[in-house]
């Protein structure tokens, strides 16, 4: 009895010193960085737990799922992760009666600022999965899918981050998964951890700032260039014009001005005048030539006029016809007595 009383108490302690060494070693695990990020040729490893909620057309009940992760990075941006996923449901239909789903793909992921704490990204893959369960829930045993999705990461250390991520599974039985998780990164140009500054080191870089600055060459004092000394008041005063000066030249400027303007005013007034005169020129002669030719064709109508009764008479026509001759010869007088009267008295 004293005997196994004396082992447990040793076991105790062998059990308490573990636990202590365990939680030294994740502390100066995760102590030598407190920034990290997403890098080119970056391995990690993602134990996640969430949920499977089915679209509905399976009748089947949302249930836990258990996923794990492997991951590479090509780029800072770019990486790929291979995924397995098991999760056990059950019918809506019938009781008592449960599927199970194993899962099992890859992605392709693109990390947005991947510099940062806190790493935003897309995805998109394709795999396949088996159903296992009762062949009248479980049509097929075996079949493809494909999904997409995003998620974010934050990481605490260079070495650990949370993450979360939600998938749209496309197939047969079509799904939401969304889970939470850890990512543990390790590798990479940016990944390798940094030893923890001591006293030592920082003590050696203040002294080799020191020296640095005490060799290091002074820079050589530039004299300023001298301005030159300010002109006396009475100078400036005797630079500046008087008041009469000014107001002559303002008289000057604007006898200038206004000579030019008047000599413009001018310019383009005789232009015109000389514009004008023709025009009137060449309508009076136009007016000389339409009074002519009308005078010309009135003179040419009264002489055939006249002379119709003298023809008239010769050939022996009545008098009656010589009457009406008449007639029309008084009508022709007047209306050409009215035009004459509508002419323009001539220039």
């Amino acid at each position: 009895m004293l005997f196994c009383h004396g082992y447990a108490n040793t076991g105790g302690v062998f059990l308490k010193k573990m636990c202590a060494c365990a939680a030294v070693s994740l502390v100066l695990t995760f102590s030598g960085t407190v920034f990290g990020a997403v890098s080119e040729g970056q391995f990690s490893v993602s134990p996640m737990i969430g949920g499977y909620t089915y679209d509905g057309g399976q009748h089947l009940s949302t249930a836990p799922v258990y996923s794990l992760r492997g991951g590479y990075s090509f780029t800072d941006h770019i990486g790929v992760e291979a995924g397995l996923d098991y999760s056990i449901t059950s019918s809506k239909l019938v009781t008592d009666k449960d599927v199970s789903i194993f899962k099992y793909g890859v992605e392709g992921l693109y990390h947005f600022m991947p510099d940062k704490k806190l790493v935003p990204f897309v995805a998109a893959g394709l795999g396949g999965y088996n159903m296992s369960g009762p062949s009248a829930l479980v049509s097929r045993k075996t079949m493809g899918f494909i999904d997409y999705g995003g998620g974010v990461k934050y990481f605490l250390y260079d070495r650990l981050a949370l993450r979360a991520d939600v998938r749209h599974v496309v197939a047969n039985a079509s799904a939401f998964e969304y889970t939470l998780g850890v990512t543990i990164p390790f590798g990479g140009t940016k990944g390798e951890a940094r030893p923890a500054p001591t006293f030592a080191s920082v003590k050696a870089a203040l002294a080799k700032k020191r020296q640095e600055q005490v060799e290091a060459p002074q820079p050589i004092p530039q004299e300023k260039p001298r301005q030159p000394a300010a002109a006396a008041p009475e100078e400036s005063k005797a630079r500046e014009p008087s008041p009469s000066e000014q107001l002559a030249r303002m008289k000057e400027q604007f006898t200038k001005e206004e000579l030019d303007r008047i000599t413009t005013f001018k310019t383009e007034w005789e232009k015109g005048e000389e514009a004008r005169l023709a025009a009137e020129k060449s309508a009076r002669e136009q007016e000389r030539l339409n009074q002519a030719t009308t005078r010309n064709e009135l003179s040419r109508e009264e002489g055939r006029m006249d002379a119709a009764p003298a023809v008239k008479q010769t050939k022996g026509k009545s008098a009656t016809a010589g009457a009406a001759k008449k007639s029309a010869l008084k009508k022709w007088h007047k209306t050409v007595d009215r035009k004459k009267r509508l002419l323009p008295p001539p220039l």
